[in-house]
């Protein structure tokens, strides 16, 4: 019979039976047998418990979930996609204060292949149409990025519609807002408007340097507009020293804010990635809003902020060392620099996980992961984990 986990036991037995019954009725091709097939099974246990603790390790007992989870859907996305939450922080936002969720219907675009795009999350309810995107690294580029957005959602609204638009009366259609929350490291202001309009008036300032005049008809129709399509987007600092006032009228959005801080804080103490979160985690209080949804979702939530933070490693610790170096060159090196910063951080997440569960000696997790057995108890000695002999 094929081996299996639960007979591998009944093969053992049978075997030492043997070995202390000389005369018993059993063909010694069959004990030989048994012993290979033993000897096969042990292998094969070994290989499934190597593979079994490295996705526990990294993903829970949320295996099948999680691979079918796009990890690099942001935290911010995962939390305001509740209607109920992505209502308070429009409260907060337009100073209103409705209290049905079911008003909003959401539009967010999704992983469209032919467009090329997602933003966070967009929906309308009552007269607006809000498209927001979270950063956490600052760009001055976010006009030029909700440009399409706004494309595409007013697109679908106006697919949805009959006739009417086509006809001779001017017919309303929602009012777009469009926020960018920015939680990044560089000191921003509490909130500022990002105009597309700043990046035409480079094209202009160009023109002029070659003595060129930019004009044409209808220009003073425009009411100082440089261009006949403007996108204003106003970021709002969402880091927990910002804003305290408006944080505090959006207990998710605070909340969200602290978990950030704290993951940060817990980074810049233990340097750890997977310990820090870990730890932020366990340290939200448990009156929080969104504590009992977080921990619900906990193996995803780890793993979002993982992506976050490691992206961010590879913006800065790449992209910004490079362009010290030139352009072209700068950022072919800091990108692989950045992303082997980010490798390394992942094997340490690994590494570090199997640690914290404490089920695997030393020599187990460097036989899993390749790590030398010294620098896994190096790692565990700094974690503060005693692992078993």
């Amino acid at each position: 019979m094929p081996t299996t986990i639960k007979n591998l036991k009944q093969i053992e037995k049978q075997i030492e039976w043997d070995n202390e019954n000389e005369n018993a009725n059993i063909p010694k091709s069959l004990v030989r047998a048994l012993i290979n097939e033993l000897k096969t099974a042990k292998k094969a246990n070994k290989k499934l418990k190597k593979t079994v603790s490295f996705y526990h390790a990294n993903y829970g007992d949320e295996i099948v979930d999680n691979a079918r989870r796009d990890y690099k859907d942001q935290l911010f996305r995962f939390i305001f996609s509740k209607p109920e939450w992505a209502l308070q922080l429009y409260n907060a936002l337009c100073m209103t204060d409705y209290n049905d969720p079911s008003q909003i219907v959401f539009t967010t675009i999704g992983n469209y292949l032919y467009l090329g795009m997602r933003n966070d999350v967009s929906f309308t309810i009552g007269t607006d149409m809000m498209i927001w995107e979270h950063q956490s690294t600052f760009n001055a580029n976010m006009p030029v990025r909700f440009l399409p957005y706004a494309g595409s959602l007013f697109s679908k609204y106006l697919g949805n519609a009959d006739s009417k638009f086509y006809g001779t009366k001017l017919q309303a259609i929602p009012i777009p807002l469009c926020y960018c929350f920015y939680n990044g490291e560089m000191d921003k202001p509490d909130m500022e408007v990002l105009r597309l309009s700043d990046a035409y008036n480079m094209s202009i300032e160009r023109i002029a340097k070659n003595g060129m005049v930019r004009n044409f008809r209808g220009k003073e129709l425009l009411e100082g507009m440089t261009a006949s399509i403007e996108v204003a987007v106003i970021m709002v600092n969402i880091n927990h020293d910002k804003n305290r006032d408006f944080l505090k009228v959006c207990k998710p959005l605070e909340e969200y804010s602290w978990l950030v801080a704290e993951v940060r804080r817990n980074r810049a103490t233990y340097g750890d990635l997977t310990f820090s979160i870990n730890r932020a985690l366990d340290a939200m209080p448990e009156d929080f809003v969104i504590w009992s949804f977080l921990m619900e979702h906990r193996m995803e939530v780890f793993s979002m902020l993982y992506e976050d933070f490691n992206a961010q490693v590879v913006w800065q610790g790449g992209f910004e060392g490079g362009m010290d170096k030139g352009l072209e060159k700068g950022m072919k090196e800091g990108l692989e620099k950045g992303m082997k910063m980010g490798a390394d951080n992942k094997e340490l997440a690994i590494v570090s996980n199997l640690i914290r569960r404490g089920h695997d000696s030393a020599e187990e997790i460097s036989d899993i992961t390749d790590m030398p057995v010294d620098e896994v108890k190096r790692l565990a000695e700094e974690l503060g984990v005693a692992l078993p002999r």
